[in-house]
């Protein structure tokens, strides 16, 4: 690979003219050429409203000093006097972003509870919700099907957006009773969540509460 371009030379590509023989090599080159496609569009991703770059490079630089930079003195291992892919600032901003988005998913995750793992190939098990049945003196009777060792079921109603409104103590049976009074006012749909020692193991799509 004799002739490559280095990471931190692809931002300059774009000034070169047709004729200039980097530009020829990143042509003809597979490796060069998909490198230079995945640069675009890295630079292209723009950094969340709350992120902050000045953070995010500090602590980058920490983390190259700590783990990379001090390793390589107490080894010995020689460096090549080169620019530093991570000082280049299109660099930093999709550092940035790809560090807010990891932390957005992480907390999306941890405020809405465990989810069930799945692995490839493995069917994903679901809930099944029965149509809401309406009983005699008012009340509405809530059932479902059975998920192989769960220990518990959890119901909860929701508003029409889907965001929760009550969540009602979980439970062994796989079905529940609602007396008209036990209904919030708004609550139009509802779901339920398999348990297994606290951890939820599979859950319904929501459904309309309406009988």
């Amino acid at each position: 690979m004799d002739g490559c371009i280095p990471i931190e030379a692809l931002g300059t590509l774009d000034a070169l003219g047709p004729e200039d023989p980097t530009r020829r090599h990143v042509e003809t080159c597979a490796r060069c050429s998909a490198m230079l496609v995945a640069y675009r569009e890295f630079v292209r991703a723009a950094a969340p409203p709350a992120a902050s770059v000045l953070d995010a490079d500090t602590r980058l630089a920490a983390f190259i000093a700590d783990r990379v930079e001090r390793v390589a003195v107490t080894t010995g291992a020689p460096r090549r006097p080169r620019g530093r892919w991570f000082e280049l600032p299109a660099f930093r901003i999709a550092a940035v972003a790809a560090a807010s988005a990891a932390i957005a998913v992480a907390v999306t995750q941890w405020r809405d509870g465990p989810e069930t793992t799945v692995l490839r190939g493995d069917p994903r098990v679901v809930v099944t919700l029965e149509a809401p049945r309406a009983l005699p003196d008012g009340a509405v009777e809530l059932a479902w099907s059975s998920v192989p060792d769960a220990d518990g079921y959890q119901v909860v109603l929701l508003r029409d957006d889907l965001s929760e409104i009550v969540r009602f103590p979980a439970s062994a049976d796989e079905r529940l009773t609602l007396d008209r009074a036990a209904i919030p006012a708004g609550a139009t749909h509802w779901q339920v969540a398999a348990l297994r020692e606290g951890a939820v193991v599979a859950e319904s799509t929501p459904e309309s509460l309406s009988p």
